[in-house]
């Protein structure tokens, strides 16, 4: 459908709850506000275009943080503390996605610690969002292909639950299946830092996968993103980034795994259910 999504129908975040009583209320950046309009001047037959391709063509955002934050932005870590995230409903409405991957709090999870990538925070921060979630009837929560077929459909938006590293894996590749059970779909094996499964984007020699990981083919059932993976693809499931992701991440942030030609080769033409670093 793309434009004039049915929306969240007023609903806020937590709006079963009372603020002050249940939860610590801050001042937030309003939904309008978070995504201000920058109109591209188009002739009316390009106008007519966009219109057709937005509600033609099933569009896919494969790396957001939805989360509406504190006007001041000082107050973050404290409303991170408090273990509920905002979704801005309303703004993604005036959107035109149908599926959005929804990478949560990634590094800034720290409601009970200092530094981040907790398991028990990660579970506390996607757990709440699925409650919230679970109140409305805009976002879908999806767990297959068939999800995001059926918000464009019906003017909704399919809601990816995305980790952006493994480091709450630790070395329990378990974890990986409670992730999936949890409705996790998309998980990058490194972030900047390296841990248990991989070297991370800033050290400056890449160790590439661990033992730990190495072997996971063994230990673990396949875990393939909506349970579909391209016959062309790989043993191992490297990645499942777009095309256009990497060519330029060199450019971006010099650091020496950008730099590796074939490795980003072969992140954008792989696709499977767990993606890594460049």
């Amino acid at each position: 459908m793309g434009r004039n999504k049915r929306g969240a129908a007023g609903y806020r975040s937590f709006g079963y709850l009372t603020p002050g009583e249940d939860y610590r209320p801050e001042d937030l950046v309003e939904d309008a506000e978070l995504f201000p309009a920058h109109p591209v001047p188009l002739s009316a037959e390009e106008e007519a275009r966009a219109e057709r391709l937005a509600g033609e063509l099933v569009l896919i955002s494969l790396h957001e943080h939805l989360g509406s934050f504190p006007r001041d932005i000082h107050r973050t870590p404290a409303y991170v503390r408090e273990g509920r995230v905002f979704t801005p409903f309303e703004a993604l409405a005036g959107s035109d996605w149908d599926c959005v991957f929804d990478n949560l709090l990634d590094g800034i999870c720290r409601i009970e610690s200092r530094t981040g990538w907790k398991w028990n925070e990660v579970l506390h921060d996607l757990g709440m969002r699925l409650a919230d979630i679970a109140h409305q009837d805009f976002l879908i929560h999806c767990k297959t292909v068939d999800d995001i077929l059926r918000a464009h459909a019906e003017g909704r938006i399919a809601w990816v639950a995305a980790i952006e590293g493994a480091a709450p894996i630790e070395n329990e590749l378990d974890r990986v299946e409670v992730l999936h059970g949890f409705g996790v779909r998309e998980m990058g094996i490194t972030y900047s830092e390296s841990n248990v499964l991989g070297s991370g984007l800033k050290e400056a020699n890449d160790g590439g996968l661990t033992a730990c990981w190495a072997g996971r083919d063994r230990s673990l059932p396949p875990w393939r993103l909506f349970g579909r993976r391209p016959s062309n693809s790989a043993p191992f499931p490297g990645c499942c980034s777009s095309r256009w992701a990497f060519p330029s991440c060199w450019e971006a942030w010099p650091r020496p795994k950008n730099s590796c030609a074939s490795t980003r080769c072969a992140i954008s033409t792989k696709s499977g259910g767990v993606s890594s670093s460049p």
